[in-house]
C-alpha cells in the first residue's frame, strides 16, 4: 500500500496549477488508477504469501506479523527477499 501512496505523491495529474488540457481524460485517469491499484494489491498479496511461507520456523504470531509487514511494504519486502534469498542464497 506504500506503493500507491508514492505513486499518488509523484503523479503529474494531481497538479492543480496546470490550466492547459491534459492528454488523458478523467475517465482514462480513473481506469489507470484502478489498474495501478489492482497491480499493487497483487504484488502485495504475493509478497505477503512469500513472507508467510518463507518463515516456517517462526511461530504463528510472528508469521502473521511478517505477512502484515510484507503486505504493507510489498516492494520493499520483495527487494529484501531478492537480496537475501536470491543473491546471498539464503534458503527459506
Amino acid at each position: 500500500m506504500l506503493d500507491y501512496v508514492i505513486i499518488k505523491k509523484f503523479d503529474n495529474n494531481n497538479k492543480k496549477y496546470e490550466h492547459f488540457n491534459n492528454i488523458f481524460t478523467k475517465k482514462q485517469i480513473k481506469i489507470n488508477n484502478r489498474i495501478a491499484i489492482a497491480l499493487i494489491i497483487i504484488i502485495n498479496i504475493y509478497s505477503c504469501l512469500l513472507a508467510f511461507f518463507c518463515n516456517k520456523k517462526s511461530g504463528m504470531i510472528l508469521r502473521i506479523l511478517y505477512s502484515i509487514f510484507a503486505f504493507l511494504f510489498g516492494s520493499i519486502y520483495l527487494i529484501y527477499y531478492f537480496i537475501v534469498h536470491i543473491i546471498l542464497n539464503y534458503k527459506c
